[in-house]
This record gives structure tokens, sequence and C-alpha cells, in this order.
């Protein structure tokens, strides 16, 4: 009986442990030339599905919840828009974005 009021408390600890929480980050969105870059910090990360950030304006304030990406699974770092839109840091895929 011991052993199972041991087993039990175990797996709910690693149950309770492996929930994982979302964590948003303040950030803010930047919209040049048709290319949208999440600004965090120092850092402007493109986004690959703008579309999550087409309702915001930009220089908006923001929480965003992302994850970084190598690229976007197209060609779209291959071609730049304009002269006005760097490199930037890297790329991300939105996870949530909602308004400060």
């Amino acid at each position: 009986m011991k052993k199972l009021v041991y087993f039990v408390i175990a797996v709910s600890i690693c149950l309770l442990s492996s929930c994982k929480k979302d964590s948003y980050t303040n950030a803010t969105v930047v919209k040049v030339c048709g290319i949208h870059f999440l600004r965090v910090l120092d850092k402007e990360y493109k986004i690959c599905n703008a579309e999550k950030t087409s309702t915001f304006e930009n220089n908006q304030k923001v929480f965003a919840n992302f994850h970084l990406v190598k690229n976007c699974g197209d060609n779209r770092d291959q071609h730049p828009v304009c002269a006005l839109v760097g490199p930037g840091d890297g790329w991300i895929n939105i996870i949530d974005i909602k308004m400060q």
C-alpha cells in the first residue's frame, strides 16, 4: 500500500511539472513594405505567419507568445521587398498575440 501511495505521488508530480505554461513577451509589431516584424528588446524578427498581426497597427505594443524558426518553409527570405527592409534577426512563428 505504501508503494502505491509513493507511486501516485510520483506520477502526480511528473504530470504537474510537465504542464507547459504559456509565456508572453512584451513586443512591438513593426510593418515595413508589407513585411511584418516583431520587435523584442533590441531585435526584430520577421514573422512567418503575418496574418496573426494583420489587425494590429504599425508600432503597436503587444504581448506575444512565439517560437523561433530557421525559415518559413518557403523562399520569402530570398526576395527582399524594398531597401528599407533589412535581414532581421531571424524568423518566428507567432503562437498567440494580444494587445497590451
